[in-house]
């Protein structure tokens, strides 16, 4: 949460969204030509933010419980965590979803750190992390870890101006 003080947090807002929700992409950045800001922040992030994970995913290959695929259940039937807003008997009673989930969770956090990179992938992969840590956020209530992974992977959508020029040149070509 350190590298946040770096970042133009204005930029990755709802408040930004909903603002400029009916406006044109060329309006938008009209109205923030003057706002730039160094993108080694946003690498320095997202270069944590893959690390974080390739540790945590070969951490949890090594493990048994992982690998089975009960981490989970052992997880969310656990009494010292916080109960979340979603009661844990509603998905997590049965041990087959619950295998489902852990292994979904253990694929996506060995593989998402790399294909968030190729702008191909970047978005699918955005959406499925993105939902993984509402799930968890919703199950087991870890107050703002899964907020900052959230904001950890969001800055992989951030364009620097010369990406942005360069999106401009191809939608030109296309015309």
């Amino acid at each position: 949460a350190f590298l946040l003080m770096f970042m133009p947090l204005h930029r990755l807002s709802i408040f930004e969204w909903r603002e400029f929700r009916g406006i044109s992409t060329a309006e938008r950045e009209e109205h923030f030509a003057d706002d730039s800001w160094p993108m080694w922040p946003f690498r320095l992030f997202q270069l944590q933010t893959c690390i974080m994970f390739l540790g945590t995913g070969l951490d949890k290959l090594s493990l048994e419980v992982w690998r089975d695929g009960t981490a989970l259940y052992h997880i969310f039937h656990k009494r010292t965590h916080y109960p979340g807003i979603i009661p844990v008997h509603f998905l997590q009673n049965h041990l087959a979803i619950t295998r489902f989930q852990t292994w979904v969770w253990l694929v996506l956090e060995n593989v998402g750190w790399i294909l968030i990179w190729p702008s191909r992938t970047r978005w699918i992969t955005y959406v499925l992390m993105v939902l993984v840590h509402v799930k968890l956020d919703l199950v087991l209530k870890t107050h703002c870890f899964q907020w900052l992974c959230i904001l950890a992977w969001t800055s992989f959508l951030a364009k620097s101006s010369s990406e942005t020029s360069d999106d401009e040149e191809e939608e030109e070509e296309d015309d």
